[in-house]
């Protein structure tokens, strides 16, 4: 039983690990942005679910989803201009207020974990 529920555990923290390797690949800016069509329907359920702080956190993304404004060259001047801009943009993290806004979300998940993890090991035990 207990190599069952050993089993069972790693499938799910593997899961859950990958998910969030996933959301932590995207952000507010740079190359790989979260998707505004995404955040639209991540608020609609922090809704339904009457999730105020969830809400807020996803509010907060959504200002920050739209693309990039297009960057239009003329020569090698405006050319190394956008090409700086792209690095900037691609090296910068998650908004401010993204960060502020969130970690309500990141205690309770936290929270969750440390919590998941001792009812794992009793169980095991």
């Amino acid at each position: 039983m207990k190599t069952i529920i050993s089993l069972v555990a790693a499938l799910v923290l593997s899961a859950c690990a990958s998910v969030g390797e996933l959301a932590l690949t995207a952000g507010t800016t740079g190359a790989v942005r979260f998707g505004s069509e995404d955040v639209d329907a991540a608020i609609v359920i922090a809704q339904q679910t009457k999730d105020t702080a969830a809400e807020a956190c996803y509010r907060a993304i959504r200002k920050h989803t739209d693309a990039p404004a297009s960057l239009v060259t003329r020569g090698i001047v405006s050319t190394y201009a956008a090409a700086r801009a792209k690095t900037r943009e691609a090296r910068a993290g998650l908004a401010e207020e993204v960060h502020g806004s969130c970690a309500p979300l990141v205690l309770d998940s936290a929270e969750f974990a440390r919590s998941f993890g001792l009812k794992l090991r009793g169980a095991i035990q």
